[in-house]
């Protein structure tokens, strides 16, 4: 006699949150800040470094309890430096909203697209070209899913996507011009198909 069983349901992915910094005062801003540039190649014309300097100040004017003319002045500044500088020039497009952790090293800059609200945790390694977006279904209830949310230790590389409510597990890997629509298990690899040769007449 056999019995039917029920496929098992896949377990959702490990995903670590950053951890917090002290967003409370200008040391703990002048803290993170370092931190970043000592995760960095050495150096002052490191791209993510300035990146990362703008991000961090966004987030700290941002962050409740700052002064009425600090927090008006300050969302000016940040306004202006993100979208004049960092955006235009430097080639990150990124919000304060974006929850960045300790430690990521953004390898390279030009096309770096992290949508508001994205998730990124201690640790990773991104690399150009990466995005990190929202994905718009015209028949669903809502117009946006929530952003994706990368775990800790991860590896985005060069022209990856992920798209969507993703959640992509501690210490994965995404290959280069993978595009990510479904959970990544922590420690999983995910590839794109490989180049194929042609014959060419």
């Amino acid at each position: 006699m056999t019995t039917d069983q029920e496929p098992a349901k896949p377990t959702a992915p490990v995903v670590t949150d950053p951890t917090e910094w002290d967003m409370s005062t200008w040391q703990g801003l002048l803290d993170i800040v370092r931190e970043d540039m000592a995760s960095h190649a050495p150096g002052w014309l490191v791209p993510a470094k300035h990146m990362l300097a703008v991000h961090r100040f966004g987030e700290w004017v941002h962050a409740p309890g700052r002064g009425f003319l600090v927090r008006r002045l300050g969302r000016v500044l940040y306004k202006f430096v993100n979208a004049a500088y960092v955006r235009n020039v430097l080639g990150f497009e990124v919000s304060h909203d974006t929850a960045i952790g300790h430690r990521v090293v953004f390898v390279h800059q030009n096309g770096v697209v992290l949508q508001p609200g994205a998730v990124i945790g201690d640790d990773c390694m991104i690399y150009h070209g990466v995005t990190l977006g929202r994905r718009w279904e015209p028949d669903h209830a809502e117009s946006y899913y929530a952003p994706p949310r990368i775990g800790r230790g991860v590896h985005l590389g060069v022209g990856s996507v992920v798209i969507g409510a993703v959640r992509v597990g501690d210490g994965a890997k995404v290959g280069p011009n993978a595009v990510v629509v479904t959970d990544v298990p922590a420690g999983g690899s995910v590839v794109s198909p490989p180049a194929r040769s042609l014959r060419l007449r």
